[in-house]
């Protein structure tokens, strides 16, 4: 896994990396526009995330009236990329019940 986000780091312009890097410092928080959400919303997490603790991800959750929360044990913070069947399966899933 390490490998290939190297890789497409090394593969990405650095003015992209750049301007996503200042755009998620320079953010504003959304808590309220989030409770005001009224959307089904679905939070894939890994549970071995050290860039976004369980804990935060369960309060990104609280905020939103309609979330619901997967975790995937073992994954770190791209679970597209490490887990991408088991996410594409909780998706599918989601969608499902969400009736979509």
């Amino acid at each position: 896994m390490v490998d290939t986000v190297r890789r497409l780091m090394a593969e990405a312009p650095a003015a992209s990396v750049a301007w996503a890097q200042r755009a998620m410092a320079g953010r504003a928080d959304s808590a309220a526009t989030l409770r005001d959400a009224d959307v089904p919303a679905l939070i894939l997490h890994g549970e071995e995330d050290n860039l976004i603790p369980v804990a935060a991800a369960r309060q990104l959750a609280e905020l939103l009236p309609r979330a619901e929360i997967v975790t995937f044990p073992g994954t770190g913070h791209l679970p597209p990329l490490e887990v991408p069947a088991e996410v594409t399966a909780a998706m599918g899933d989601w969608l499902e019940r969400i009736g979509f």
